[in-house]
């Protein structure tokens, strides 16, 4: 049968243009792992929690530097039902190596009023610790814990020297530049140490452009990206898409 190539074709080009830098899940991993291993200080990692191989990346390097893997009560829920999935290997809320951290609340003194609806199943689980229980173990513990958890660092006692982990994007817009900014107040404020580690999620640019010139379609619409000339290297039919305008494909 002849072969039918496809009238039209929309594809992302986020890292269209980037093929200097190297990045891995693996790279992560070995960064990470060092950064940890490398202190006797408490340890935090902020990273989407969504992401199951970043997840499963730093729950296994808690339990490779022996400490244990702590998670919000929020984040906790993920563990819970997407561990059902044996082919994602996310552990369980019970499982040996997972702490579940247990904000403070209301009255501010763990009250068990402080804490309503289906938190309450967390409350008296033998993995649930406080600010004050994973401050006495700053070696023993490797924190699933992002800037909106920043409060307890108040309650941790953060020494210096503590470390964390930014394992997302680099800010690209404003409002993610302000936001940055107020995690590095935090950082300075508690003298820790900040690094950064991470791996995009997107295709690099020789193989998006591959891709591309293999499905061979009569005309391309780039979107999600600042360069989308790049795509003129294999596609003579380009649509430049602009906001707000309807397309017909």
């Amino acid at each position: 049968a002849k072969e039918v190539k496809p009238i039209a074709l929309i594809s992302e080009g986020t890292r269209i243009a980037d093929e200097a830098k190297q990045e891995s899940e693996q790279i992560v991993y070995q960064e990470s792992k060092k950064t940890v291993e490398d202190t006797r200080n408490l340890v935090f990692a902020d990273f989407n929690f969504k992401d199951v191989d970043r997840l499963i990346t730093f729950y296994n390097i808690a339990k490779e530097t022996g400490r244990k893997f702590v998670v919000k009560i929020n984040d906790a829920f993920f563990l819970k039902h997407l561990s059902q999935d044996k082919h994602l290997r996310v552990p369980n809320i019970d499982d040996d190596d997972v702490i579940i951290y247990l904000p403070k609340r209301g009255s501010g003194q763990y009250s068990d009023k402080d804490y309503k609806g289906n938190d309450k199943e967390f409350v008296d689980l033998h993995n649930t610790w406080t600010a004050e229980q994973i401050a006495q173990r700053p070696d023993k513990v490797l924190c699933a814990l992002g800037f909106y958890s920043f409060t307890a660092l108040i309650d941790m006692g953060i020494k210096p020297g503590a470390r964390y982990i930014h394992s997302a994007s680099e800010p690209y817009n404003e409002e993610q530049k302000i936001s940055q900014k107020r995690i590095d107040a935090w950082v300075d404020h508690f003298g820790m140490q900040k690094f950064q580690s991470h791996c995009s999620g997107h295709a690099r640019g020789s193989h998006l452009l591959e891709a591309v010139s293999e499905i061979g379609a009569k005309t391309l619409y780039p979107v999600h990206t600042e360069r989308p000339e790049e795509y003129r290297k294999v596609s003579k039919n380009i649509v430049l898409v602009k906001e707000g305008k309807k397309y017909t494909l």
